[in-house]
């Protein structure tokens, strides 16, 4: 198949955009990540990537619904959870309030 396998030592935001760099890259796709280190180095390395041209592009990983898919009717996520009521079954089995 022809494939190869680089391994990389140092900063992704250093080291993405030089690797591409290398191989000519259009594009780079990756999987969202929701972890605190990763929510700043992915927007890092999304800078890193644009000053030469290229695009992220993230997708869903690890979830039903990305965090803007379900929101409140005025468009803002969703804070308090309440107990269900006159949910046959399910209403029984929540914790008392």
């Amino acid at each position: 198949m022809g494939g190869g396998f680089i391994v990389l030592h140092g900063r992704m935001r250093d080291e993405v955009p030089r690797l591409v760099a290398a191989l000519q890259t259009q594009a780079v796709y990756a999987n969202q990540d929701y972890e605190p280190d990763a929510v700043e180095r992915d927007p890092a390395v999304q800078r890193a990537l644009l000053r030469h041209g290229i695009t992220l592009r993230t997708l869903k990983d690890q979830v039903l619904f990305g965090k803007y898919e379900v929101l409140t009717r005025d468009g803002s996520p969703f804070s308090v959870f309440e107990r269900p009521i006159g949910m046959p079954g399910l209403s029984d089995s929540w914790p008392a309030a």
